[in-house]
């Protein structure tokens, strides 16, 4: 456990010389946009976090890292295990942070110390202020999921097969998600198979049901962090260093 953690933060401090100012300048407009004008904002912060995994893979490859790894005393495998948990802990820090910006902004509501309340696309600012409405919090937690798993998904088959090879297998995987979703979409259109309520209406549920869907959610992102982290070592330990 302690070498994983020295690889992650051995991966933070190579990424955060560049990547931090961006994604530091990006997060404090869309935080201050948030609580001034809608807590959607909150999302964007999470997808400017990208800056700190792909930066790093930049100087991976640009530097040759995989040299580097080779001659330190750490195991093969942790160094690919702190990877994809620097990936996982990267964006779930931020995921924690928006959640808890997006109570601030509600209860706060600042969106009222700006002028002209009546118009109508003030009426649409406050419309998302709404205390009652899961979606700020829901976006959130999806975005954050959303995010990791594809970044754990990208980081496995960019050490597996190359990176020289991820756009080829950005377009691959975009393909075989487009071709299964619209079969999904055309039987169950059709009644073929039985209908699935794909998200599930978080409004309808109490607050401790949709908490547990939320830890659920989290944890499922987990679950395949680990076991992305799992397949790549497993396939890259066994290659000359």
């Amino acid at each position: 456990m302690k070498d994983i953690l020295n690889i992650m933060r051995f991966d933070f401090l190579t990424a955060k010389t560049t990547a931090l100012p961006i994604f530091g300048v990006i997060a404090v407009m869309c935080n201050a946009l948030g609580l001034l004008f809608s807590p959607m904002m909150f999302v964007y912060v999470l997808m400017a976090a990208s800056f700190l995994i792909v930066q790093l893979q930049t100087y991976a490859e640009k530097y040759g890292f995989h040299k580097l790894y080779g001659i330190l005393p750490i195991n093969r495998k942790s160094i690919t295990r702190g990877r994809f948990q620097y990936i996982f802990w990267t964006f779930f820090a931020v995921e924690i942070f928006e959640l808890i910006m997006t109570k601030l902004a509600l209860v706060l509501k600042l969106y009222r110390i700006l002028p002209n309340q009546e118009n109508e696309t003030m009426q649409f600012v406050a419309e998302t202020f709404n205390a009652e409405s899961t979606l700020n919090y829901s976006l959130i937690v999806g975005i954050f999921v959303v995010m990791c798993v594809f970044f754990s998904y990208m980081q496995m088959m960019g050490q597996i097969f190359g990176q020289e090879n991820e756009m080829k297998i950005v377009m691959i995987t975009l393909a075989v998600i487009t071709v299964g979703a619209l079969a999904f979409f055309g039987l169950d259109s059709y009644d073929i198979i039985p209908h699935i309520n794909v998200l599930p209406d978080f409004d309808a549920m109490s607050l401790a049901k949709r908490t547990l869907w939320y830890i659920g959610l989290n944890a499922g992102a987990f679950v395949l962090n680990v076991l992305f982290g799992e397949i790549t070592a497993g396939k890259v330990s066994v290659r000359e260093l």
